[in-house]
């Protein structure tokens, strides 16, 4: 009995957790769903090295390496610079700049705020990742208040 709740707590906890963390994400995010989209010409990636260190320097510390890349686009007749992360060095799936996948030169779609394009991103729609980690949280939740009622 004294597990069962323990169980139901921790659920409870990480429902919390969760929800409070995507809809923190989704908040910060929301302004670029109404960012107008431009192409944008890539001026040049440069690979740099991003640590992940685990809390006692155990087996999971390593160091990634990640692509920024810097572009440029005209609105109005006015260019506006911006940069952004496009992923990791190593890995294919979905990144948009996985090595010799975009190069300086190459165009790539970014977002910006209509009324400040400096205010710009390539990552319009991280936004429905927080959706769904919300969705996550009560999904957590809904199994807590399972476990109470067997």
């Amino acid at each position: 009995m004294v597990i069962g709740y323990y169980i139901i707590g921790c659920c409870l906890l990480l429902w919390a957790g969760i929800s409070i963390w995507a809809i923190r994400y989704s908040i910060r995010q929301w302004p670029a769903l109404f960012y107008t989209p431009i192409e944008a010409r890539i001026l040049n990636t440069e690979l740099f090295e991003e640590a992940a260190i685990s809390s006692s320097d155990g087996p999971d510390s390593r160091v990634n390496k990640v692509l920024r890349f810097d572009y440029c686009f005209t609105v109005n007749g006015d260019e506006y610079r911006g940069h952004d992360v496009g992923g990791q060095f190593q890995r294919k799936g979905g990144q948009l700049l996985y090595r010799g996948k975009k190069m300086a030169g190459d165009t790539v779609t970014v977002y910006y705020n209509p009324d400040n394009p400096s205010q710009n991103t390539h990552k319009r729609f991280a936004f429905f990742g927080g959706i769904i980690l919300l969705g996550l949280g009560q999904l957590f939740l809904w199994l807590a208040i399972d476990l109470m009622n067997p």
